[in-house]
């Protein structure tokens, strides 16, 4: 008896990937099940919400004009001649050009990415590479964090060695290993695969592999909330200490510095918990909730709007620049009037 021929051998899935020239490729992309993204560890499909993917991404839109207000007076106020001085505002400017770039990919691009449906699935690998760049400057806000977090702490440990770090222009000259250890995450990492869900609403920053994990992602979520933890800690209790020395004169930090740790303390709380629920939602097993996906992302959009509703609120200068524009516009009203020339007579 002969034996039967094997049959031949089954092919990959295939999926037609429009190019962006208008032409359909045949591609073979991870995490793809047609046009539909589906993750890897989670075979099961996800049952999304009735035009959930365009709710979510008009609201993400909404959120991030919305959010974008404060950080540009932020930005501003860190650019005006009198703070361009002051090292702490130097530090404040490369961590607002960081969350505006942040809140552009995590709420701008990704609300537009939802309501048009575009994921790698469907419009081509060149997502993986604008993930790239996502990845980058969320490694470059983290350390941009730290940086400015030891600033803030030898304030108050010992502000003499603070300016020999910081003073004058030597500031600027922190932009080098802020960009080096952003670059070297980006680049050490073995098969990097970035995608964006559109249905869920949400990135993914996953490594090639039977392990999936993006590590490097891992790492440098927890090691800054760990030293943000204890940077801030630290320095809360020398703020109290500082406060007890105001009576007898014998404080070496101003009121401005002062207040500007405190708003800080404030940011960084905001950021702890946007670091440690995006790391659970894309690595640990969450079932298949559809709006999971959704929160985590919603909450990295806050941690980088969190700066500018803070400074905003509680900084007088932000807060001037702010009411300036308001009157210009004619919406000031007469506690807004009143408001503003307590600001400006305080600030002389």
């Amino acid at each position: 008896m002969i034996p039967p021929r094997p049959g031949p051998k089954p092919r990959p899935k295939t999926t037609i990937i429009p190019s962006l020239l208008g032409h359909a490729e045949n591609m073979t992309l991870p995490h793809c099940n047609g046009t539909l993204v589906q993750l890897s560890h989670n075979l099961e499909a996800t049952k999304y919400l009735p035009n959930q993917h365009l709710f979510i991404g008009v609201f993400f839109i909404a959120y991030f004009w919305l959010s974008i207000v404060p950080q540009f007076f932020l930005f501003y106020t860190c650019l005006e001649k009198q703070n361009r001085s002051e090292s702490c505002y130097k530090l404040m400017f490369l961590t607002s050009a960081n969350d505006i770039v942040n809140l552009v990919n995590c709420m701008l691009a990704a609300g537009i990415f939802a309501v048009f449906g575009i994921q790698h699935c469907r419009y081509g690998i060149w997502i993986t590479y604008y993930g790239q760049f996502v990845m980058y400057f969320w490694y470059s806000y983290c350390i941009t964090n730290l940086v400015l977090a030891f600033n803030r702490l030898l304030e108050f440990v010992n502000r003499d060695f603070c300016r020999m770090l910081f003073g004058g222009i030597r500031t600027w000259f922190w932009i080098f290993p802020i960009v080096l250890y952003s670059a070297c995450l980006c680049v050490f990492s073995p098969d990097p695969f970035y995608i964006f869900d559109a249905n869920a609403a949400v990135w993914y920053f996953f490594w090639l592999g039977k392990d999936s994990t993006n590590h490097f992602h891992i790492y440098n979520n927890l090691v800054k909330l760990f030293l943000m933890i204890v940077c801030y800690c630290i320095m809360l209790i020398l703020l109290r200490k500082q406060i007890h020395r105001v009576d007898d004169g014998s404080s070496h930090v101003t009121h401005m510095e002062k207040k500007l740790s405190i708003q800080a303390c404030i940011i960084a709380s905001a950021c702890a918990a946007g670091n440690i629920t995006y790391l659970v939602i894309s690595y640990l097993p969450m079932g298949n909730s559809p709006i999971s996906g959704s929160v985590g992302e919603f909450l990295w959009g806050v941690q980088h709007s969190a700066a500018g509703f803070v400074y905003i609120t509680m900084n007088k200068a932000v807060r001037r620049n702010f009411l300036r524009f308001c009157k210009k516009l004619g919406m000031n009203s007469s506690i807004g009037n009143t408001t503003l020339t307590t600001i400006v007579h305080v600030s002389k």
